[in-house]
């Protein structure tokens, strides 16, 4: 007759077993064999009657995946053996003649956690007599965690606008891996990347050729990184990235000076900016004219002659500075007739400026060619008449109109008393 314990223990035994494969964890009984699982479940023989292990039992059970093992972790959930007779003992290596790691285990205390490095070999020996429910433990592998593949650049060192470069790896890479967009560059300017693998043999490659467009115009230093994916024994997916520095140092520089205008009137102002290529970017020093601080700018000036500017770049290395100049044109400004005073009731003013040619703006201006002025349109008040040349050149001209007005229209019959007019501005003036 099955007793009560052993049936829960068969009871138990099935929900795990289903829960085991429920997980996607393998599921192993101990016996004699080596498995390469990187998650199990390890249950007991369950050779004997009513769900225990079997007497006389001798077996060796080792766990070593594929790859390269970091370490193995054993964890128990149960376990049940003759106390002082039936034994379960635990070695790192593939078989018992490495290390005893854990145990003699026997009785029903759970071992505690185990983590081995490398392979684990779990081995239980059983007398003739009186046997358990045995046990259930899982295991989890850690792998290794794989280095990338170190990247050796030819030819070196690096030159200005080199367009191709040979790589070589340390290890091998997978071929399908090397591709354009697995590559970038981090650097002074960007580039487009070509990327192909040379020397394949059964998807695996130590070498590949990469392609930049345009080449690698500046000087400074260059980062270029290849990124590849590996798929260990335990099916873990790491992203791998190789890098390699060089620095690029004979590039020629060259600048030029953007003036914004170049062309000015007086009394206005141009913005200067050097804008330097070639080189090592990071490193550009300025040097300019005219007292302007070093940067590139921009700079405003604001000169009361025609000036010349001029910059030399240099970047700290082996290349010859760069230089450029401009010259900011300073137009002479027009000069409009002096300021003057009118009445508002005068008759239509032609105004008069030097040189001629330009055109005329602001209140009372009637014509604008001729530069027409009539103080009525204007009316009372302080007005600014500007004169304004083709190339944007103006002077200013100050009209005051003063109000003048005699009054409202009055009426009178003959013979009637002299009455004094009424309503004229501004008084002082004579009848």
């Amino acid at each position: 007759m099955t007793s009560i314990r052993n049936l829960w223990t068969i009871i138990l035994l099935g929900t795990l077993l289903w829960a085991g494969n429920l997980s996607g964890q393998a599921i192993y009984q101990m016996s004699d064999t080596t498995v390469t699982d990187c998650q199990g479940i390890l249950f007991d023989s369950d050779a004997g009657q009513a769900g225990a292990y079997d007497h006389d039992e001798n077996f060796t059970f080792t766990i070593c995946p594929n790859g390269g093992v970091d370490s193995v972790t054993l964890t128990w959930t149960s376990f049940c053996t003759e106390a002082g007779f039936d034994f379960l003992r635990i070695f790192q290596g593939d078989d018992t003649l490495g290390p005893l790691i854990g145990g003699p285990y026997s009785g029903t205390v759970l071992p505690p956690p185990i983590t081995i490095q490398g392979c684990v070999t779990i081995h239980f020996v059983s007398d003739p007599n009186v046997s358990c429910s045995g046990w259930i433990a899982e295991w989890d592998v850690f792998e290794t965690i794989p280095t990338p593949a170190e990247m050796t650049l030819t030819p070196f060192p690096v030159t200005c606008s080199t367009a191709t470069l040979n790589i070589s790896f340390d290890k091998n890479v997978h071929c399908d891996s090397i591709s354009g967009a697995n590559f970038n560059l981090m650097g002074p300017t960007g580039q487009s990347i070509i990327a192909n693998s040379t020397g394949c043999s059964n998807d695996s490659t130590t070498t590949a050729v990469v392609n930049f467009n345009p080449g690698l115009n500046q000087s400074g230093v260059y980062i270029l990184e290849f990124t590849t994916f590996y798929r260990d024994a335990c099916d873990s997916l790491w992203e791998l990235t190789s890098a390699d520095t060089f620095s690029i140092t004979d590039c020629p520089l060259s600048v030029i000076i953007d003036a914004q205008p170049d062309t000015i009137c007086f009394g206005s102002c141009s913005d200067l900016t050097a804008i330097a290529t070639g080189g090592d970017s990071l490193n550009y020093t300025f040097t300019w004219s005219n007292g302007i601080s070093p940067t590139a700018g921009p700079h405003t000036v604001c000169p009361t002659a025609t000036t010349t500017y001029y910059v030399t770049v240099t970047d700290g290395s082996p290349a010859p500075p760069a230089v450029d100049s401009v010259t900011i044109v300073l137009l002479s400004p027009p000069a409009t007739q002096p300021d003057f005073s009118i009445c508002q009731s005068e008759t239509a003013q032609i105004l008069t400026a030097n040189p001629s040619g330009g055109t005329w703006s602001g209140p009372g201006i009637i014509n604008t060619t001729n530069g027409t002025f009539l103080a009525d349109s204007a009316g009372p008040g302080t007005h600014a008449i500007v004169y304004t040349l083709a190339n944007g050149c103006s002077d200013t001209l100050i009209i005051t109109v003063q109000s003048f007005d005699a009054g409202p229209t009055e009426a009178a019959c003959p013979g009637s008393a002299p009455f004094n007019v009424t309503g004229f501005n501004p008084s002082g003036g004579t009848w």
